[in-house]
């Protein structure tokens, strides 16, 4: 093994956690791009979109433990730790935004959904509604319609 002085040793440790961090914030940040706000138009990009967003919340995670690990190792863990807790924090942010869009649009789109069923509903028993036509006792048919249950 290879002996380094503790300074350069640091060194190395650190430009690898910045390595780590900065691959995995680049990856949600690319997740940002993809959906960026107000782009999510259809129910499969809302799935594709929380697919990804769990992808990434695991990735992110996963980051962290792996600098936690690092930071272990380290003279000054709590200043890494620090570190490896915000850029955890700032990947959250933005993989939580995806998140919430995508919720929105399938909320929305269920909601939708359920109000196009009420109206076809009601649109239905209004159709039904107006065929029953009593008739009046000379054979002429009574305008009003048949209240229902009578």
């Amino acid at each position: 093994m290879i002996k380094m002085k503790i300074p350069s040793r640091l060194a190395l440790i650190s430009a690898l956690l910045m390595s780590l961090a900065s691959s995995s914030f680049a990856d949600s940040n690319a997740l940002l791009e993809r959906y960026p706000a107000g782009t999510i138009k259809t129910v499969e990009q809302a799935n594709q979109a929380l697919e990804e967003v769990n992808r990434e919340r695991a990735l992110t995670q996963e980051s962290f433990l792996d600098t936690k690990d690092e930071c272990l190792q380290q003279f000054f863990v709590s200043s890494c730790l620090n570190k490896a807790k915000e850029t955890r924090r700032q990947e959250k942010k933005i993989i939580r935004a995806v998140e919430v869009e995508a919720n929105a649009f399938l909320r929305k789109d269920k909601a939708d959904e359920r109000d196009r069923g009420v109206a076809e509903r009601q649109r239905q028993a209004e159709q039904a509604q107006g065929r029953k036509i009593i008739r009046l006792p000379d054979g002429s048919p009574d305008d009003q319609p048949n209240p229902v249950g009578q």
